[in-house]
């Protein structure tokens, strides 16, 4: 697929507040080259996804952290090439084993010199060249179900449990704020009954790894940081209709 889009243009909430901030920004566009597959092998034993995928971004739309507070800019030139895929496994009708990887490579194509607020010694700069922030390069899981069926009154249980995992990546286009990747367990049982009702028992972030997952810089208060919820065990009900 080749598609084109594009988001609206907007105005920064510091625009007369702070340094000199760009009252306005343009739209941003993208174009998108995608090619991928969907293949089942083996009367649905094996099943395949996977896709290659191209962004080229005009006038990509971001929020910077200057010295004196955030300011949304224009970056002409913005680039992302990416490989996901997913297969899954099902030996039998009760068991399944899956696994995922996503694999981004982003760039800063245009030429953009700024200061890092965290090193402000430090001369500005020219960041082309460096990745989007938040943007790791790979992420993977891992996950395995299994279903137990003919319970009593016709009621069934899965069992099931996932490993989730991302690589580091920085919350800054300096390379100099990072953010730490992570492993995260989650786990689930669920039961259904014969009619109408479920009932599921869940646990996420089983040991209760934690890691930043957005990070903004404040000159009066310096870093702010933002984390993940902790070990989280939970019981949910349902009914339907």
């Amino acid at each position: 697929s080749i598609t084109r889009g594009f988001k609206s243009g907007g105005l920064n909430i510091y625009a007369g507040i702070v340094g000199d901030v760009v009252p306005s920004i343009k739209p941003e566009s993208i174009t998108a080259f995608e090619i991928g597959a969907k293949r089942s092998f083996n009367d649905g034993v094996f099943l395949f996804d996977g896709a290659v995928y191209y962004y080229d971004y005009e006038d990509y739309q971001l929020s910077i952290q200057y010295l004196d507070g955030p300011q949304l800019t224009n970056l002409p030139d913005v680039s992302v090439t990416g490989v996901e895929a997913a297969v899954k496994f099902n030996p039998t009708e009760s068991f399944s084993l899956g696994a995922s990887f996503n694999y981004v490579d982003s760039s800063i194509d245009s030429d953009l010199i700024i200061q890092d607020p965290f090193n402000i010694n430090i001369p500005d700069k020219n960041v082309k060249g460096n990745p989007l922030p938040r943007s790791p390069e790979f992420k993977g899981s891992l996950t395995a179900d299994y279903t137990f069926v003919g319970l009593r009154n016709g009621s069934s249980l899965i069992i099931g449990g996932a490993l989730n995992y991302s690589d580091e990546f920085f919350h800054d286009l300096h390379g100099t704020f990072p953010g730490s990747g992570y492993t995260m367990w989650n786990a689930n049982i669920r039961w259904v009954s014969g009619g109408n009702w479920w009932l599921n028992l869940y646990g996420r972030n089983l040991t209760n790894e934690e890691y930043q997952t957005f990070a903004i810089y404040a000159d009066s208060i310096g870093d702010v940081q933002f984390y993940n919820p902790p070990r989280t065990i939970g019981v949910q009900m349902g009914y339907k209709f």
